[in-house]
Formats: structure tokens, sequence, C-alpha cells
């Protein structure tokens, strides 16, 4: 388990191995859980502090456990993102330049360089990561690792499919001793003509994430703001019925019918919306990077702000529309 967690990490291009991660995901949690509990006991209407003596420590002890194992889950939700977000960002920047770089080698070899050197002599700063990568393995090679070998490690150190088969196809024609300039050539086109497809694609779908990135930010809090509206009005209303005189009105007319209060309230409803949003907010976020790129994780680092704008526009509509309906039920 923890030699694939350490292949994972190598991915995000960092030397942080499982047991550095797990040492900083226990402080964060226990941070998490003191910081909470402690925010509990100084709120002058909880539960905790109007305890005194042994209950505030028993209660203290409670609520430390509960808030450890919220604070575990959001630090192992954080740390998962972050190192998602982390390999795909890497991914993403490899491929952009994989194809130029590819080109590059194989005019290379055609002008009579050996592969090694062709890879070596094609590396360019605007490259980034591929470039960096490119020259950990042409080092290697130095040292007398061999060059096949140190391609593929070099492979491992991303999670990219296209990365890895442009390299397995130039591992297979080294080995075959044939024309690995034209070789390359091909792939490197093979790879642009994906990329391009990506795109039309991508330009094709654009009025599906028009309208979910409408109806998940605009349309819903604007719905919900007047259902909690409706709610607080009808309950401003039944709070000036006389239920009791209706009641017995009823029970004396021998009809099957009976009358009670609303049993939701507008402070149950805004928690309960603001949960809604939230998770409408995670959906919409994947699946517009799903239909857009085609990969769901890059829609993690869009979560935070559809979320918060959903949220903050629900609150803004709320004072808004209570303004129209001000006065009205009292």
């Amino acid at each position: 388990m923890e030699k694939k967690f350490n292949e994972i990490m190598k991915k995000t291009g960092t030397q942080r191995t499982a047991a550095d991660i797990m040492l900083f995901g226990v402080i964060i949690t226990f941070l998490l859980g003191i910081g909470a509990t402690i925010l509990s006991i100084a709120l002058p209407q909880s539960n905790l502090a109007l305890l005194s003596g042994g209950g505030i420590v028993l209660s203290f002890l409670v609520s430390f456990l509960v808030y450890l194992v919220g604070g575990a889950l959001v630090a192992a939700l954080g740390l998962y993102s972050y190192i998602i977000l982390r390999i795909h960002k890497r991914t993403v920047a490899v491929e952009s330049v994989l194809s130029d770089y590819l080109q590059l080698v194989a005019a290379n070899v055609d002008s009579g360089l050996t592969i090694d050197q062709a890879l070596w002599f094609a590396v360019r700063p605007r490259f980034g990561i591929l470039a960096q990568e490119i020259q950990i393995a042409a080092k290697k090679t130095m040292t007398g690792s061999d060059l096949e070998e140190a391609l593929i490690s070099f492979t491992k150190r991303f999670n990219s499919d296209t990365l890895k088969k442009s390299i397995t196809l130039l591992v297979e024609g080294i080995e075959a001793g044939g024309a690995v300039g034209e070789l390359l050539n091909k792939i490197a086109w093979n790879i642009k003509e994906s990329s391009i497809m990506r795109k039309e694609v991508s330009s094709s779908v654009t009025t599906y994430v028009i309208f979910i990135a409408f109806s998940t930010v605009v349309a819903s809090p604007l719905l919900f703001a007047v259902a909690l509206q409706l709610i607080t009005l009808m309950e401003n209303l039944l709070s000036q019925v006389d239920f009791a005189s209706i009641e017995s009105t009823l029970s004396q007319s021998q009809l099957p019918l009976s009358l009670g209060t609303i049993q939701i309230t507008p402070d149950m409803f805004q928690w309960f919306v603001v949960v809604i949003l939230l998770i409408s907010s995670i959906f919409s976020s994947l699946i517009i990077s799903a239909v857009r790129k085609g990969n769901a994780k890059e829609g993690l680092k869009t979560i935070p702000v559809f979320a918060g704008i959903s949220i903050l526009l629900f609150f803004f509509l709320i004072k808004v529309i209570g303004k129209f309906f001000q006065g009205v039920g009292t």
C-alpha cells in the first residue's frame, strides 16, 4: 500500500513520501478538532458553554472526538483533491507540449544525431515540466542507465496515457531499428490531431455547459430564495390563525378534517438549501469538466467557485426578495 502511494506521489512531482503525507494529515486533523472544539466552547449560546464541572469535561471529550472525525474527513478530502489536481495539472502541461517536442526530436534524428542526443538537444525552456523530466532521464543515461529503461521510468512520473503510448512506440521503434525520425513525426501528428478533435468537441457542447452552469449558479438560488420567502410568509400568516377555535368548529361539524402548523421552519429550510447547493455545485463542476475536457478531475478546482457564488447569491436574493414581501402577512 505504501509503495503504491509513493508511486502516486511521484506523479505529483514532489519528493514527499507516504509517511510525510500521513504526518501532515494527522497534524491538520488534530488542529481542526482542537479548533472546532474550542470554538464550540467559546460560543456563548453553545451547549458546552452552559455546562460546568465534570459535565463540560465529558462534553469536551465527546465533542473533540466528533470534530476529530470530521477533521479527518476534511483533511483526507483536501489532500486527495490536492493530489488529484496536482497530477492532472502536470498531465495537461506535458501533453500540451509533447507533440512540439517530438517534432524537434525527429528533426534532430533526421540531421544525424543519435536518439539519446536528439532527446537531449530538443529540450527547450518553453517545454516546462517535460524539459525538466527529460533532463533527469538524460542524466540517468549518462550515468550508465539504459535509454529504454530511463524513458519508461520517465513515463511513470506522469498519469498520461498519451505520453505512455508515445514513449512505448518510440522504445519499440528503437529496439526494431526502424526509421525513428519518421515514427516520431507520425506520433507528433497523431497527438496534434487528437488535441484538435478534443477542442472541436469542447466547442460543440458550449450550450450544454452554459445551461448547467446557469441552472446551478443562478436559477437554483433564485428558486430556493423564493421558496424560503413563501415559507416565511406562510409561517407569519398561520401564526395569526386561532387553531383552537377552528379545531372546535371542525369537531362539531364532524368533518374528517384537522389543522396543524408548518413543521418546516425557515431556518431548517435555509440549511437544507445550503447543503443542496453545495451538492449541486460538486456534481455540476464534475459534469461540466467531463463534457468539456473528457475528464472530471479538472472540475475539482471549480467546485469552490460554483459553491461560493451559488450560496452567496442565495443569501443575497433572500434579502432582495424579502424587501418586496416586507410587511406582507404581518
